[in-house]
This record gives C-alpha cells, sequence and structure tokens, in this order.
C-alpha cells in the first residue's frame, strides 16, 4: 500500500514567509467519510419528516435531533478536511498568523504578535515518521514560552527539518542557538 504524505508549500517576499500545508489522505478514507455523511444526512432527513409528519417537535425529539445534527456537521468537517484540507501560516519578524481552509470555507485569521519565535518537534511516539509543529513566543511580561499554534498536519521528519530551517533563515535566528529552547517532545 501507497504511503500517502501530507506536502508543503513554501513562499516569500520582503517582509512575510508563507506556508501552505496539504492535507493528503488516502480516496478510500474520504470515500468512507463520504458515505458516512450522506447516510447520517439521510437520517436526519428521515427524522426531519417524521417530526413535521407527525407534528412532535417537543423537548423529548429536540435532543436526538441536535445529537445527529452534530454528527452530520463534525463528518462534513472532517470529509472536507480530508479532502481539500490546508493549513495556512503567515510568519513574519514581528507576528505569526494562522487559518484553516476547508475547501468550501476558511476559519478566521488568527495572528500573534511575537519577536522570538520559538518552534518545537511534536512526535506521537518515538517510531513515528511524521511530526507536527508547534510555535511559541516569549510573553513579554514574564519572559516565559507560551504556546501560540500547534499545526494538524503531520508531515515527513525530512520536510519538517527543511520547514524549520527555512523559517529560522528567513528570520535570521541561529539555529543552534535556539536548539535549547526547541527540541522535540512526545505526545
Amino acid at each position: 500500500m501507497k504511503e500517502l504524505s501530507n506536502k508543503i508549500s513554501l513562499r516569500k517576499d520582503r517582509k512575510n514567509l508563507y506556508i501552505e500545508l496539504i492535507v493528503k489522505s488516502s480516496s478510500v478514507a474520504r470515500f468512507g467519510l463520504l458515505i458516512l455523511c450522506i447516510l447520517v444526512t439521510i437520517v436526519l432527513l428521515y427524522f426531519m419528516f417524521f417530526i413535521a409528519k407527525n407534528n412532535e417537535f417537543d423537548e423529548g425529539t429536540i435532543l436526538p435531533f441536535l445529537v445527529i445534527l452534530g454528527v452530520d456537521i463534525w463528518l462534513v468537517r472532517n470529509y472536507l478536511w480530508n479532502r481539500y484540507g490546508k493549513e495556512y501560516l503567515i510568519i513574519s519578524k514581528k507576528s505569526f498568523s494562522y487559518y484553516y481552509d476547508y475547501g468550501l470555507i476558511q476559519t478566521k485569521k488568527t495572528t500573534f504578535k511575537c519577536n522570538d519565535l520559538v518552534i518545537k518537534i511534536v512526535k506521537l511516539n518515538e517510531e513515528h515518521k511524521k511530526s507536527t509543529l508547534a510555535f511559541f513566543r516569549f510573553n513579554e511580561e514574564n519572559d516565559l514560552q507560551e504556546e501560540m499554534h500547534p499545526t494538524s498536519v503531520y508531515i515527513p521528519d525530512k520536510d519538517v527539518n527543511y520547514l524549520i530551517n527555512e523559517i529560522y533563515n528567513f528570520l535570521e535566528i541561529d539555529i543552534e542557538q535556539h536548539k535549547d529552547f526547541g527540541g522535540f517532545h512526545y505526545n
């Protein structure tokens, strides 16, 4: 079976580094999620028509309706993420921003001010060959590290090292100096 690898894409201008983390999932998984979405939507529609036909919309029917609706929304979100999912990171010398793209919708961009960016590699375990990144900044009030954003897209370790080098080169930060702050940790 072919191993699927999520992809990264980098581009930069004079002021910003733009990172695109692209989800690559198997077509079998996407098809399975699509079938589940359709089945749960059919159950939801049947439930709605049953309630409308019998005129029984009360406290006893609202909770099951909301549960089925919530499951359906969760499944659709997961399908869109696995089909079109992208995570965008925008890094400058003064700020860090991120947002998600689900194909049809995008989340609101979240921005943090930061003058000193620290990146940590997050692995599920020692044997896992893919990692995510966690971005930290130093809180100006107490000089403690605080997490700004953990990425949600797992990328191959060789790409992780390339990405960290590109970020630190763009920010003109000495990687050796930041090794004490960064490093690995396992969930």
